[in-house]
């Protein structure tokens, strides 16, 4: 190589070492260094590459600026990509390059045969020249931006930040390759701060990174049930959202069900149902028809309207989706559904159909319900879906509505293992699952499993979230009933005016535990807040159901009904139980305990007003009712064991009245506590016979042995303390 040439090389080369050792120089001469190289060699330097003895001088002169040109273009291409150009402008550079070396191969060897020794040398010094620069090509080419930015870059501030950013953009991508989505989202940020790169390219890749770890952490908290996480989570997303993607996009409708779903689950249905309705029209807007993504959004908003007890109007919705989903494929005729595989169609189908048999259940129209069911459960495709554990939950409750209590269970205990396998424990999914196995083990008076369900799920869902609300006001209403039908009256009562803290007080949930602290303070003697509690339930109930005939009335209106019979203002009482049994009527609920409990508060009346033969038939009603629903073994139909033997006690038939006391005991001890007071009914209930029949030592043992459960349950003051006190006496 020439001195000149050498000289130049050696300059470009310098900058370059300057740059690694981090000597400052302003990017300016930096720049103009790099312009003169490449117009020295190219305009100027081809003289180098003219051989003395070359005689035709046109030729060769052509040749040495062709020789200029190559190796200066390609020497700018290795500079361009220093300056962050793409890969393709060095390629592009660098071809008068690659021609330039495979010709002089060409020559070189056609030269060796002539034995042109000067040529061969001529040609040799061209080659080294012209390999020396794809060699540095072909090293910048594969070193990675952050490298080149952050080494060779580092006094160019804009150059070093861009280097910096991408590295952090690839760090924070692998952390969420890795599920580290929190260290990715430092990272991201890190990136994106890198303020001084401007709005390129790169600048955009620290929102890819940061959009894709907060999805990542909102999959996360949505798998785990955290759903105040999710929450913060969707509105931290927003900005990359907005970035990446604008406001009219297929993720931002995504989004916005999200959020809705998040809102249903918090009872704010209005929010809920104005997000899915964006949600609509952003699909619609964006693959310009009415799709699977409308359909399943579709389907939410349905749900949201279930929840609402705005049953007619959901079924209408979910009959829409259902249109969509069979409408055929001109519904999906975007890009992103030609390869859309026909289960997750027919999967989703299969949901709305179970979500129509769900909600005709709640309505309790039973047939329409068990259709729907049939139609989803018939898809075979179906148990592999996601959304499969949900309906099957809700064909459990369904089955539980219907009365049939151990078919139930065994369908929330095989829901349960389910949704274990898929989602673990620590999920609204479990809890949901867990909260219906609790309800069936409730009604079929197994307490001491459904105490430790509550109390798992009241864990379960303190590790989700610190947030307290509806949901664990819910919780906390189901522990207290378990309390209360245990006898342990003043935990229950703590419980019921905890869980009311924590609940919304225009929901039906409020109304429930209004309810139940009403019952329990019957329980109490309380009538009078036992009276308030029930018609304030029954206030929200109406006008929560709106509908008069609403079969869901009839659990507030009966408890109403009992309290007016407890403080002997029968008429009303009598009058408030035909209008449960109207009802009841009306919507054919003839088979079912909420039928039969209103033929027993009935009876009690008509046995007070010494109607014998009535008050029996309607016990034995509502005795065949409980054993076709809940089993003989069962504290309810115990209880109207105790009031058909009251009865017989009435009646003066001291023998069945005693067979029916002892029948009664015998299940109580069964399923409950050997000193819940219950029991002490019943020894209550023997003792009165004993005095009937003149047998005082035998009557003073029965009412002992009750006086002192009751005393141990309640106050002094307490109506059934008084009473056996006074039996006691009586009987000494």
């Amino acid at each position: 190589m020439k001195k000149i040439e050498i000289i130049v090389f050696g300059i470009v080369l310098l900058f370059y070492l300057n740059n690694i050792f981090g000597f400052e120089i302003e990017s300016g001469v930096y720049a103009l260094v790099h312009f003169l190289a490449f117009l020295y060699i190219s305009f100027l330097g081809y003289q180098l590459y003219i051989p003395d003895e070359y005689t035709n001088k046109v030729k060769s002169t052509f040749f040495a600026i062709f020789c200029g040109v190559a190796f200066a273009s390609g020497i700018m291409g290795f500079t361009l990509k220093i300056f962050n150009m793409p890969n393709a402008i060095l390629l592009l550079l660098n071809a008068p390059n690659l021609v330039l070396f495979f010709l002089l191969i060409h020559l070189l060897r056609r030269n060796r045969k002539n034995a042109l020794i000067e040529k061969v040398k001529y040609y040799k010094g061209l080659i080294i020249r012209c390999s020396v620069i794809i060699t540095l090509s072909v090293i910048i080419l594969f070193l990675p931006l952050d490298f080149i930015n952050i080494y060779l870059n580092r006094n160019i501030p804009t150059l070093h930040s861009r280097g910096l950013a991408q590295k952090n953009y690839k760090l924070a991508m692998q952390l969420s390759e890795n599920k580290e989505y929190e260290q990715s989202l430092v990272f991201s940020q890190k990136a994106i701060e890198f303020y001084e790169i401007g709005y390129d390219t790169t600048y955009f890749d620290g929102f890819i990174a940061q959009y894709r770890a907060y999805w990542g952490l909102i999959e996360k908290n949505i798998y785990e049930g955290s759903d105040d996480k999710v929450l913060e989570n969707i509105y931290a997303i927003q900005r990359p959202l907005r970035i990446l993607y604008g406001d009219s996009s297929q993720e931002n409708a995504y989004l916005k069900t999200l959020l809705g779903e998040l809102y249903v689950r918090a009872e704010k249905y209005n929010k809920a149902d104005s997000l899915f309705i964006e949600a609509l029209n952003l699909y619609e807007n964006h693959f310009k028809t009415k799709n699977i993504y409308y359909a399943l959004t579709l389907k939410l908003l349905a749900n949201s309207y279930r929840e609402q007890y705005y049953y007619q109007q959901a079924i209408k919705v979910y009959q829409s989706a259902v249109i969509i989903l069979t409408s055929g494929s001109k519904n999906y005729n975007s890009l992103q559904f030609k390869d859309q595989p026909e289960d997750i169609i027919i999967n989703t189908l299969a949901g709305v159909y179970a979500d129509i048999g769900w909600t005709y259940s709640k309505r309790q129209i039973y047939d329409s319900a068990d259709a729907y069911f049939e139609k989803a459960f018939d898809t075979k495709t179906y148990s592999q879906s996601h959304d499969y554990s949900i309906s099957l939950t809700n064909y459990a409750f369904h089955v539980l509505n219907k009365g049939d209590f151990r078919k139930a269970k065994a369908l929330m205990e095989q829901s349960l293992n389910r949704v274990f396998k898929i989602n673990g424990e620590n999920t609204y999914y479990y809890l949901n699952v867990l909260n219906g196995l609790n309800i069936v083990n409730i009604a079929l008076a197994d307490y001491k499993e459904a105490e430790q369900g509550c109390n798992k799920s009241i864990k379960i869902l303190e590790k989700i979230t610190s947030s307290k609300d509806n949901f664990y006001g819910s919780l906390l209403l189901r522990l207290g009933l378990v309390k209360h039908y245990q006898g342990f009256y003043e935990t229950a009562e703590n419980l019921f005016n905890e869980a009311l803290s924590y609940t919304n007080n225009t929901t039906i949930q409020y109304a429930d535990i209004l309810d139940a602290l009403s019952s329990l303070k019957c329980d109490l003697t309380q009538y009078q807040a036992a009276l308030d509690q029930a018609q304030m339930a029954k206030k929200i109930a109406i006008i929560y159901f709106e509908e008069k005939n609403n079969p869901y009335l009839t659990q507030y209106i009966r408890s109403e009904a009992y309290i007016n019979y407890l403080i002997e203002n029968t008429n009303e009482s009598e009058k408030l139980y035909e209008q449960c049994l109207s009802i009841d009527t009306t919507n054919k609920m003839e088979d079912k305990i909420s039928f039969g409990s209103t033929l027993n508060g009935i009876g009690l009346i008509k046995s007070r007003k010494n109607r014998f033969i009535e008050a029996d038939t309607l016990f034995n009603r509502t005795m065949r009712i409980y054993e076709m629903q809940i089993g003989k073994n069962h504290p309810d139909y115990a209880t109207v064991l105790y009031n058909k033997a009251y009865l017989r006690l009435k009646e003066g038939k001291l023998s069945e009245s005693e067979n029916l006391f002892q029948q009664a005991l015998e299940i109580i001890n069964k399923t409950l506590d050997s000193q819940h007071d219950k029991i002490a009914d019943n020894l209550t209930g023997l003792g009165e016979i004993r005095l009937k029949e003149k047998r005082k030592n035998e009557a003073l043992k029965y009412f002992t042995q009750a006086n002192e459960i009751y005393k141990a349950k309640f106050k002094s003051d307490h109506k059934k303390v008084i009473l056996t006190s006074k039996y006691i006496s009586l009987s000494k």
